[in-house]
């Protein structure tokens, strides 16, 4: 993982400033863990991703013009991209906060080097 993105999710995961919620990205002002790492995204700007209108999941701009999707379940390849991340990681991610690991917990997993998370 990109250490800026590492310490900032850290943050982010231990600041409070998140309600987490399990199923999917973003819904009713909660997040996620990948959901939170989708707020990072957006904080610094990362071209291709933007909050959907209805306080749930997230737009994704393609590239080549192509129509924007939505997406709700899994980071788009532009955050696993700027995060410096594999999509096993977020899948690993997402089974531990849907399995009831806290943020701190997960957290706690993220800054000891992702030990048991599945990194390539």
């Amino acid at each position: 993982m990109n250490e800026d993105v590492k310490v900032k999710f850290i943050d982010a995961l231990l600041s409070g400033e998140y309600t987490q919620m399990g199923g999917q990205l973003r819904h009713n002002g909660m997040n996620c863990v990948n959901g939170v790492l989708c707020e990072l995204a957006i904080q610094e700007k990362v071209f291709g991703i933007q909050r959907g209108t209805t306080h749930e999941g997230y737009f994704v701009e393609l590239e080549f013009n192509l129509p924007r999707h939505f997406e709700n379940m899994m980071p788009p390849d532009c955050v696993r991209y700027w995060a410096d991340v594999s999509y096993q990681w977020t899948v690993n991610l997402m089974r531990l906060n849907d399995n009831g690991a806290s943020f701190e917990q997960i957290a706690e997993w993220v800054k000891n080097g992702e030990q048991g998370l599945g990194d390539e």
